[in-house]
């Protein structure tokens, strides 16, 4: 009998601590730099939660890669092309961090990027403006996700692609 108490003491004391964010709206922006122009395009149809206790917050992102716009519908279709969208339609960013950095203004945080069917660590910058809105800044590298970078006149873009979020959470109930 005790340890039926102890087990549900445990579950709800846990219960109470638990504290889960989803995504009420936000936007990955990419920019692609090339020796004589910039390209960037942004996604809108982001998803993800973040769910925290008492100690250490852990998230999940994920974003259709065909829902990306650049302004030239071409320009979209081969990007898709190259990075295999039909076969690799998601690209996701998952990790863990204290949840004490909920109520810091900025901090790096380690993330993983699921991109191309190859997963890397990145470190990306979190401005929290405040606890439900974050602005999120990370460079990936297109060559570490075995892509081929495309070429204009000859010359390669950069292998580096900077990517920004803006993320607006909903606390769950």
């Amino acid at each position: 009998m005790q340890l039926i108490i102890f087990i549900l003491f445990f579950v709800f004391s846990f219960q109470s601590f638990a504290q889960s964010y989803s995504l009420e709206s936000g936007s990955a922006i990419y920019e692609i730099k090339h020796l004589i122009k910039r390209v960037s395009g942004e996604s809108n149809q982001l998803k993800g939660k973040i769910v925290c206790d008492e100690t250490e917050c852990e998230f999940l992102l994920a974003i259709p890669l065909n829902t990306f716009i650049s302004g030239d519908s071409n320009r979209d279709l081969n990007m898709q092309n190259i990075v295999e969208a039909s076969k690799f339609p998601l690209t996701t960013a998952k990790g863990k961090f204290p949840s004490a950095h909920m109520m810091q203004d900025q901090w790096d945080l380690p993330v993983e990027i699921d991109f191309h069917g190859i997963k890397k660590k990145y470190h990306a910058h979190v401005i929290n403006k405040n606890k439900f809105n974050t602005a999120v800044n990370l460079i990936i590298k297109l060559e570490e996700h075995h892509i081929n970078r495309p070429s204009l006149f000859g010359i390669k873009i950069n292998d580096e692609v900077k990517i920004g979020f803006n993320l607006l959470w909903d606390r769950g109930r």
